[in-house]
């Protein structure tokens, strides 16, 4: 068993670095006020769904050829470990570029129903990797596990029963102060330091080992991506959004703390509640307007399932921006645990 895990592990470290080359190649405001959570019956109280509660949960991964669906769980291994000399994986996904990809495949993509490896979105090594469930993988993290996790994460903050220790932060965007359209949460093992993005600079940051606010399989889901990427993620950034008016603007995590614009290191995002759309398109520069991805479109929006993962890896934070924007027809939350690892935490201390 223990052979089994560490061959998955060691399979599974491309997931974060650069893949072989192949064939193939401002925030803004919202109102102070706290708006309740709404269900999508227009009730007051949402009610988390466990993740095996729809039928999409439950259906076996298709391939972006349009295979057929799988008729037993898949290993990860087998999906994001390449056949030499084939450039395509043995779940028949390709390491493909961006640019290379017909519409009606980046249609499949865009699905979110489709796992796809280490797709290429330039020549600077920047890539994208998504897999629609943990609960379809092995070796597996405990469905029992992601759905009580779930139920804990998306607790009204500032409710009765919430653990998870939420903040709303103000922020300055063109100059003018605006709340965040989201709550967020930070955790790391140096909790004498502040964490700080886009001009916010009072994000506490909270220890791993801290139960009192941070739920135990929290930390069992951190070393379980960690194992699989082959990676030891230090911190997460944790993200609450109320509703589809919650949302979060064009930007790249490219702050110091992990490795600036020269270094920024890989994120691996896990997704629990509401769909959401989650966009990426080239960073634009002061001289130059975002480019477009492909003859047709200037973005590439892919819909984020309950339970999947997702990768933004290689240099994508130096070259590309990401944005969950509003979609005002969802009515229940999402929240999203990114993993990563930091370079360095800045000078500042907490007082």
């Amino acid at each position: 068993m223990i052979c089994e895990w560490m061959c998955c592990a060691l399979f599974l470290a491309n997931l974060v670095t650069e893949p072989p080359p192949v064939a193939l190649q401002p925030l803004v405001g919202m109102p102070e006020a706290k708006r309740g959570l709404r269900s999508d019956k227009g009730g007051s109280d949402a009610v988390p769904h466990p993740l095996v509660a729809t039928p999409d949960a439950k259906r076996r991964l298709s391939t972006c050829e349009g295979g057929k669906a799988a008729e037993k769980k898949r290993r990860i291994t087998d999906f994001f470990v390449k056949n030499a000399g084939e450039g395509k994986s043995s779940a028949g996904m390709y390491s493909a570029k961006l640019a290379t990809l017909a519409e009606s495949a980046i249609q499949k993509l865009e699905t979110g129903n489709a796992p796809f490896r280490q797709l290429r979105l330039d020549d600077n090594g920047s890539f994208l990797s998504y897999y629609p469930s943990l609960i379809e993988t092995e070796p597996v993290f405990p469905e029992e596990k992601l759905n009580s996790l779930m139920e804990q994460l998306l607790l009204e903050p500032g409710g009765p029963n919430t653990v998870i220790p939420w903040s709303q932060g103000r922020l300055k965007v063109y100059g003018k102060e605006h709340m965040e359209r989201r709550f967020t949460c930070f955790f790391a093992d140096a909790t004498d330091k502040v964490y700080s993005y886009s001009g916010r600079k009072d994000l506490k940051v909270n220890s791993w080992t801290d139960r009192q606010v941070c739920p135990p399989i929290l930390k069992d889901l951190r070393n379980y991506i960690s194992a699989l990427c082959g990676c030891q993620f230090d911190t997460a950034l944790l993200n609450f959004y109320r509703d589809g008016e919650d949302c979060i603007g064009w930007h790249a995590d490219d702050e110091a703390i992990y490795g600036g614009k020269s270094d920024a290191k890989s994120i691996v995002g896990v997704s629990f509640g509401a769909e959401r759309e989650f966009q990426i398109r080239p960073k634009p520069s002061k001289r130059n307007p975002p480019q477009p991805i492909s003859k047709s479109r200037d973005k590439l929006s892919i819909t984020l399932r309950s339970g999947s993962v997702i990768v933004m890896g290689g240099a994508m934070q130096q070259h590309w921006q990401h944005s969950v924007p509003q979609r005002k027809r969802v009515s229940s939350p999402r929240v999203s645990v990114t993993f990563r690892k930091v370079s360095s935490f800045a000078d500042t201390t907490l007082p």
